[in-house]
């Protein structure tokens, strides 16, 4: 054995079933493939399951791709949505930069004109808020008169210095007719005494 070479044998163990009934005998034999039997019949059971089940499982399966696709469309539209926006702000950069390159052009193409236009821009521009300051100015200040104009304070003020005119001439009035009435009585009392005066010294 050490120094031949290692045969296996690859014959059929027994050459028919009868061989083997033969040797092991028909019981053991019997209740081996009986053993068979049971289990390729419970594998049978447990892969064909039962139909409520299944349908309940499919019903299950069916939602739930339902719900995937129903997200599928709406993410679809915000990306279509974000899409069209971008494209959107694509075309506007186009312009604008369209826009820029023939401003640049038309300066490049006449500078003293552009430069022409700038400063009569900025002129009139200067002017205008100018004057807007200026009827700014003029607008406050008849703000200012009206608002001084119609406060209370100023009503009250001048009422109290009409009143104390009006009172100042009353009593200028009331002191000339005094006055007047003492001269004209002292006028009266001094004839008597003039002509008494006069009889006296021509008696003399």
């Amino acid at each position: 054995v050490l120094g031949g070479r290692a045969e296996i044998d690859t014959r059929a163990p027994f050459g028919s079933v009868k061989e083997a009934v033969a040797l092991f005998g028909e019981k053991v034999l019997a209740g081996e493939i009986y053993a068979r039997l049971r289990e390729m019949r419970t594998k049978e059971t447990n892969s064909t399951p039962n139909p409520q089940s299944r349908l309940r499982s499919l019903t299950l399966e069916l939602e739930q791709t339902k719900q995937t696709l129903t997200k599928t469309l709406q993410l679809n539209t915000i990306l279509c949505n974000r899409i069209k926006t971008l494209r959107q702000e694509l075309e506007h950069g186009r312009d604008e930069i369209q826009r820029l390159n023939r401003m640049r052009s038309r300066r490049l193409d006449n500078p003293e004109i552009e430069e022409l236009k700038f400063v009569e821009e900025h002129q009139t521009k200067t002017s205008k808020d100018v004057e807007e300051e200026v009827v700014t100015t003029e607008e406050l200040e008849k703000r200012r008169l009206v608002t001084f104009a119609s406060s209370p304070l100023l009503t009250r003020v001048m009422s109290s210095v009409e009143d104390d005119e009006e009172e100042r001439k009353k009593k200028e009035k009331v002191l000339e007719r005094v006055f007047s009435v003492k001269k004209t009585k002292s006028k009266k009392g001094f004839a008597p005494f003039m002509g008494w005066f006069r009889a006296t010294r021509k008696g003399d």
